[in-house]
């Protein structure tokens, strides 16, 4: 069994980041995304954020792979618009100021093969409040690379979060939003 640990920093932005995987001193760059979409009474929106911190800790099994521990921060203030009235308010509405990130925990080992899609429960902290998520994504690997892309479905209120309204609520963003990522493993460490 050859194991890999990985302490990332993520750089998330809509199409592409840079990351950096630090395991046994070495350094490479892979691409990742983060977005997050919903719906407003006027336009569709998207945020997306370019400073997640994650750290992951992969094995190689016999069999393929098994991720055993992944956590992540979102810094709220990170996640950008392009349209800085729609950030305030998003960040108010996440209570930044009492909560200034978004957080995330696997929350169990999770055994996959590449070319799989696995479903897995995570622990999600948005605003204060934590909530078992189930999620699935499909893990797929060129050379030495894992990739794990999926998209996840939700209502802010579930998170005790008011969706955000502008102009004395004539203008009122849409409950449910989705959170479409793309992270890049390098196990060529």
């Amino acid at each position: 069994m050859k194991r890999f640990l990985f302490i990332v920093t993520f750089l998330f932005t809509s199409l592409s980041g840079q990351a950096v995987f630090a395991q046994d001193n070495a350094e490479s760059a892979v691409t990742n995304s983060f977005e997050v979409s919903g719906t407003s009474t006027i336009h569709d929106w998207t945020m997306t954020s370019e400073d997640v911190t994650l750290t992951a800790t992969v094995d190689t099994t016999e069999n393929g792979f098994s991720l055993s521990e992944l956590t992540g921060t979102i810094p709220v203030e990170s996640l950008k618009s392009g349209k800085g009235k729609m950030d305030k308010n998003a960040y108010e509405a996440l209570k930044k100021n009492k909560f200034p990130g978004i957080t995330f925990q696997l929350t169990s080992p999770l055994a996959f093969q590449a070319g799989e899609t696995v479903a897995t429960e995570i622990d999600v902290t948005i605003a204060g409040n934590t909530q078992k998520m189930p999620i699935e994504g499909t893990i797929n690997q060129e050379s030495n690379n894992l990739t794990i892309t999926g998209a996840k479905t939700f209502k802010m209120t579930s998170f005790g979060v008011e969706p955000p309204s502008l102009m004395f609520g004539s203008i009122k963003t849409g409950d449910e939003i989705t959170v479409a990522y793309s992270i890049q493993l390098d196990t060529n460490q």
